[in-house]
């Protein structure tokens, strides 16, 4: 005795997702160098690396942008302290009559720092 067999309906071949945009200009065309559409796809990779990049170069030029505002003025409070440190320390030696011996080390150490200042903002730039 035959099995009767239930009747399956006919099903249409599977949906293949559609080829992204410029797939077909992607397809070579002819002999290799010769038809420009076969770079599109690497120009497009291309442009979207060269934006990140450029996107990431940006921002690390911003911080360290901030960072020597932050520095010039951190050194030019310090210059303004050593200053008024030689003006404390010449009215020192003036109320004893004594010539400024500490004054001309200062200066030195100031000449000193403010050319270690510019070095470091010379090679930061």
């Amino acid at each position: 005795m035959a099995v009767p067999q239930a009747h399956v309906p006919h099903c249409p071949p599977p949906a293949y997702p559609a080829a992204p945009p410029g797939y077909e200009q992607a397809v070579p065309q002819g002999p290799p160098g010769l038809d420009e559409p076969r770079l599109r796809m690497p120009q497009d990779m291309l442009s979207h690396f060269s934006q990140r990049v450029n996107h990431a170069t940006g921002h690390a030029e911003l911080q360290v942008v901030a960072e020597l505002r932050r520095m010039e003025s951190s050194m030019s409070a310090l210059a303004d302290k050593v200053r008024r440190v030689e003006m404390l320390l010449s009215q020192k030696d003036k109320a004893k009559g004594g010539e400024a011996v500490m004054q001309d080390k200062l200066e030195r150490l100031l000449m000193k720092m403010e050319q270690k200042r510019e070095q470091e903002l010379q090679t930061i730039k």
